[in-house]
């Protein structure tokens, strides 16, 4: 399994890029010491071709597996969840930082962020196991998906 670092805001265009429209539950942030972890699920990663279960007239169903993954964030002072919506389960729109508060956000559809106050930019992005399956549909215009994992 892969095991990724990132130092440096300059980076955070491929961390985005890894970790767009993948779901995560703010049941499962944790802190630990000067440590943050983010558990989320990476469905739309594609490592391999998604088994067509359902063809449809303009739609079709494809089942991929699903690959968890952890979000490691060092050297936290402190952070804060802005959760506006109340829905607990969340698809990163991706990560900021701002030198001048030291703050890394990360962004979530529909209205939550997470906020951490930070001395120096310490990301880890490591690839844990396979497991469990997510449905995803694809229509003319794009794709989608509900977030659910079946185990």
């Amino acid at each position: 399994m892969k095991i990724l670092n990132f130092n440096d805001a300059s980076q955070l265009n491929p961390l985005n890029d890894l970790i767009h429209d993948e779901y995560f539950s703010l049941d499962e942030v944790k802190k630990d010491g000067s440590a943050l972890e983010i558990p989320f699920r990476r469905i739309f990663h594609y490592y391999s071709s998604p088994r067509i279960i359902k063809r449809g007239l303009l739609s079709e169903v494809g089942e991929v597996d699903c690959l968890r993954c952890v979000l490691k964030i060092s050297n936290v002072q402190k952070y804060e969840v802005i959760d506006k919506s109340g829905i607990g389960t969340y698809s990163f729109d991706g990560a900021e930082y701002d030198p001048a508060s030291r703050i890394l956000r990360f962004l979530a559809h529909q209205s939550c962020e997470i906020n951490v106050t930070i001395s120096a930019i310490a990301v880890e992005y490591r690839e844990i196991e396979y497991r469990g399956k997510a449905h995803i549909r694809y229509w003319i215009f794009g794709e989608s998906n509900d977030s659910k994992v079946y185990e």
